[in-house]
């Protein structure tokens, strides 16, 4: 991995700079103390949260393995988590509360430490672009609530490219978007299975965030660096 050869640097959204785990929990927050969820479901916020936390992953994991549309996405995931509690909710109550959350959650302006910092630092040696499997309303709000939104260029998203990570062809879409080689790209995310895997299959480098420490699931990839702070990339972009 050459790091004086790229010219563009593209970054995941969600929990690579913008701190989507702090600002969903503070959005459904707001939306439990609001309709009383806490009376209904008989648990306190934090149990709620764990177990919409569980199916939201579960959709997410499918949408990704192209299981599931995106329009089930935002409601299975409410209505699994309402029976988890022995709560009947209709299709139409947890559609009502997702939009209210997805309206929510960009307002959260809660970005990851250094993150300001370090992309005033690329934005002047590199092209930044954004490559996400979010909705692209939402993302464009997240950036655009955030301050973010004045650092990147194209705003790449698994809807606008018909696949998502970690398909390869999200890749070549944001390529001929932006008019760049395989060899003159890096890409930056914080999940092994949707970020750097979605970089290898591409055929590019990656650069594996990683602040939590996780493992790799898969120990035969190696064409990425792995960090725990954004101003590590100082180091890795001189």
């Amino acid at each position: 991995m050459t790091t004086g050869k790229y010219s563009t640097i593209f970054f995941d959204l969600d929990n690579t700079i913008w701190d989507f785990r702090r600002n969903s929990v503070a959005s459904m927050h707001d939306l439990f103390d609001k309709y009383e969820i806490g009376k209904y479901c008989n648990c306190d916020f934090d149990t709620f949260y764990k177990v919409y936390s569980k199916y939201n992953d579960i959709v997410w994991k499918k949408f990704s393995l192209n299981l599931m549309t995106a329009d089930e996405v935002k409601t299975v995931r409410f209505i699994d988590t309402f029976n988890d509690f022995k709560l009947p909710a209709t299709w139409k109550q947890c559609r009502k509360l997702n939009d209210e959350y997805l309206a929510l959650l960009p307002t959260k302006a809660i970005v990851f430490p250094d993150t300001m910092e370090v992309l005033t630092k690329l934005q002047k040696n590199f092209e930044l672009h954004i490559l996400s499997n979010g909705f692209i309303d939402v993302q464009l709000n997240k950036l655009r609530l955030s301050s973010l939104d004045k650092f990147f260029g194209q705003v790449i998203t698994s809807e606008a490219a018909g696949a998502r990570k970690p398909d390869a062809k999200i890749v070549d879409y944001a390529l001929s978007m932006t008019g760049k080689t395989k060899d003159e790209c890096i890409y930056i995310g914080d999940d092994f299975d949707t970020d750097v895997l979605c970089a290898f299959n591409a055929g590019i480098d990656c650069i594996w965030f990683n602040p939590m420490g996780f493992s790799p699931t898969d120990k035969s990839i190696h064409n990425y660096i792995e960090i725990k702070k954004l101003t590590e990339l100082y180091a890795i972009f001189p």
